[in-house]
């Protein structure tokens, strides 16, 4: 059971913070994920951007909350969560918004989750492709959405990698274990 909660605050003035949660579950894991994103000084800005693909029994409970204090005028806060679903997954997305000035530029939370696009698994596998490579293809990039936006390029490299490995092998440290990061939390 993973659970974790991550707070973030903007407090100066032109303050930018944005936050994504990507979760690739297997099995019978179960994920409780929090985050709260506060925007407290004036035209600040958070996002909050979470993506759950979920396979066998796993269970995502997405729980986010963004708020717009008084002192935020002109501030901008968005929430997304996504969700893709395989066998007998559950998804629980909860995105939640306070805010307490009238002078906001943007203040949206949206979720929505669906079963893999057919469509396109069919497309794949008209070309010969097999069921599991397209199936693995397809949730490559839904996550690669997430993922292609992190700007530090060492985070992004590990990141993508860490995904590849859950999503094709079942194990996000298959391909690390000589690089002595085993305990890595993932």
């Amino acid at each position: 059971h993973t659970k974790a909660t991550l707070f973030a605050k903007a407090k100066g003035e032109n303050s930018r913070i944005t936050i994504r949660n990507v979760i690739a579950g297997n099995g019978k894991q179960l994920f409780d994920i929090s985050t709260i994103a506060v925007n407290s000084g004036k035209d600040t800005k958070t996002s909050v951007q979470s993506a759950a693909l979920l396979r066998g029994f796993s269970k995502a409970t997405l729980k986010e909350f963004a708020k717009i204090e008084k002192t935020a005028q002109g501030s901008n806060s968005t929430i997304e969560e996504r969700g893709m679903l395989f066998d007998d997954t559950e998804f629980t997305p909860l995105p939640d918004m306070q805010v307490d000035t009238k002078e906001v530029n943007v203040a949206s939370h949206s979720a929505a989750s669906a079963p893999i696009d057919q469509k396109a698994l069919f497309y794949l596998m008209s070309r010969g492709i097999s069921k599991s490579l397209a199936e693995n293809t397809i949730s490559t990039g839904f996550l690669a959405r997430y993922v292609g936006k992190i700007e530090d390029a060492n985070s992004k490299r590990l990141s993508a990698a860490l995904i590849r490995n859950k999503v094709y092998y079942g194990d996000c440290l298959k391909e690390f274990e000589n690089l002595g990061i085993d305990k890595l939390w993932v």
